[in-house]
């Protein structure tokens, strides 16, 4: 399996920034959730919004990184992991049991894929069931 890994300066200076896609996976439970990152230029208040792939492929709001780089936001499994990260790269320490993986696009239909699985073979579930007639 690829494992599309960055370092953690780059992964500070991309959330700063905003605009950021990216897969968290524990590797224990091999739960993953896709986040994105996307500062409001005309928020003046400098709150880096987060957010979380929670149903289907919409992004839905789990919390904010705020001005001191604290990150806040509700209780879920999403919030949880996104948290144990933010709080490991803010000390430039890189937990073990988490991989963080860029997401790609299917090289069949040009989907962004955020699943693990999906980024390692470069193509979506519904593109390989079609091309090679079985899911994963």
């Amino acid at each position: 399996m690829i494992k599309r890994k960055t370092n953690t300066s780059s992964n500070i200076k991309t959330f700063i920034e905003g605009g950021a896609v990216f897969t968290l996976l524990e590797t224990s439970t091999k739960k993953h959730a896709a986040f994105s990152t996307e500062r409001d230029p005309k928020d003046l208040r400098d709150l880096i919004p987060v957010r979380a792939k929670v149903k289907g492929n919409s992004f839905q709001r789990i919390g904010t990184i705020g001005q001191k780089g604290y990150f806040r936001g509700t209780g879920k499994f999403e919030f949880e992991i996104f948290k144990l990260f933010w709080e490991g790269l803010k000390m430039f320490y890189v937990q073990t049991n988490i991989e963080f993986w860029n997401p790609c696009k299917c090289y069949r239909c040009g989907r962004l894929l955020t699943d693990p699985t999906s980024i390692a073979l470069g193509i979506g579930p519904g593109c390989k069931e079609v091309i090679h007639g079985t899911q994963f």
